[in-house]
């Protein structure tokens, strides 16, 4: 079961895909002979979930795309990916979306351990079950430290698909509705993150726009941009600035649209 579940969380979808009914009932491995295989090395490796971690994200299967390879007779064959000739594309999930908003603006903090934000149960609430206090979530510690309230859950939490944390669940939901767009495009988070972001090209890149669109692209997607994308990226910079009289709020207007765009929310 525990097998199952890591592997569920790397590839999208466990070898047995009911990682909540692992019986009976539910469906039957795709692959029994490596879920057997797994299972065995977990054992033998001391049940290290970390070996485990290694084990599979090391695997050929895991290092696939989900763009490279085009087969249209896989894809007739195997549409649901069960025969694993392909990878998955992921979207990030909630807590992984913003620590990795933190971390491309330089502010994440990656300490390790500690005590969840300090909080009090329900004095930060109010009649209408939102936080009363604006500062709760403002903290660059890692999400894991977050705390989570039920009646009023986080707001990146609630739009990004966060499990329900009155019940255990083995696999969260992935819906893609209008609310994740309009918060990319109008949050707290992701605005701070984008000026962030844009200081961070003025302080580690050179003074030219094509330095600060490579680091900028490096960061955010750890690839190189194309060289129209980077020719598009000067003239919006170009057209911003004339229009807002700002250059610097042209930056912060690239990395919104960097940090907006599917390339970075989904796991290639």
């Amino acid at each position: 079961v525990m097998v199952n579940r890591i592997w569920k969380w790397h590839f999208g979808e466990g070898i047995v895909r009911t990682t909540d009914n692992f019986g009976t009932l539910g469906d039957r491995p795709d692959h029994p002979e490596l879920l057997d295989w797994l299972a065995l090395r977990f054992v033998e490796s001391g049940w290290s979930v970390k070996a485990m971690h290694r084990l599979m994200m090391l695997s050929r299967t895991y290092q696939q795309s989900p763009v490279g390879r085009q087969d249209a007779e896989a894809s007739e064959i195997d549409p649901e990916n069960r025969l694993l000739w392909r990878a998955n594309r992921r979207r990030m999930e909630a807590e992984a979306l913003r620590d990795s908003l933190l971390a491309v603006s330089g502010t994440l903090d990656s300490a390790m351990g500690g005590k969840t934000v300090p909080h009090k149960n329900f004095t930060n609430l109010n009649a209408m079950a939102y936080s009363r206090d604006p500062v709760l979530y403002q903290s660059g510690i890692r999400s894991v430290y977050l705390p989570v309230l039920r009646s009023a859950l986080y707001e990146v939490f609630a739009a990004f698909d966060f499990a329900s944390p009155s019940t255990s669940n083995g696999r969260r939901g992935a819906t893609m509705v209008a609310p994740q767009a309009l918060f990319m495009m109008n949050s707290d988070l992701v605005d701070e993150a984008s000026v962030r972001f844009a200081e961070r090209l003025q302080s580690e890149a050179s003074d030219s726009d094509s330095a600060k669109i490579r680091l900028a692209h490096r960061i955010a997607y750890s690839r190189l941009p194309e060289a129209d994308e980077a020719a598009r990226w000067i003239d919006f910079l170009d057209r911003y600035a004339s229009v807002a009289g700002d250059r610097a709020a042209a930056w912060q207007g690239l990395c919104r649209v960097l940090l907006s765009a599917s390339e970075f929310l989904y796991i290639q």
